[in-house]
């Protein structure tokens, strides 16, 4: 019987280091993941909410977002500081 693969987690410098091919990916739980483009109806639906979020939240410090943005933890944020430094 063949042995298990074993699991290996991936991190965000993991993701930094995917091509630029034009597909989409997501680092899920270590899992790096390739997902499909939203369509049309998901599209409206989220243009609707952000424009009823933004309404909300003019003037207070949050602002949403719609188009891919990557979140990252704040403890990432020496790990993103220095990808940053090395493209430049």
């Amino acid at each position: 019987m063949p042995a298990q693969p074993k699991f290996v987690e991936l991190t965000y410098l993991d993701y930094l280091k995917l091509p630029d091919d034009g597909n989409r990916y997501e680092l899920i739980n270590g899992e790096i993941m390739m997902t499909a483009g939203a369509g049309r109806r998901y599209q409206r639906i989220v243009l609707a909410l952000a424009v009823q979020l933004f309404q909300k939240l003019k003037g207070k410090r949050r602002e949403p977002f719609i188009a891919p943005f990557d979140a990252l933890p704040a403890r990432w944020a020496d790990i993103r500081h220095c990808h940053e430094r090395r493209a430049a």
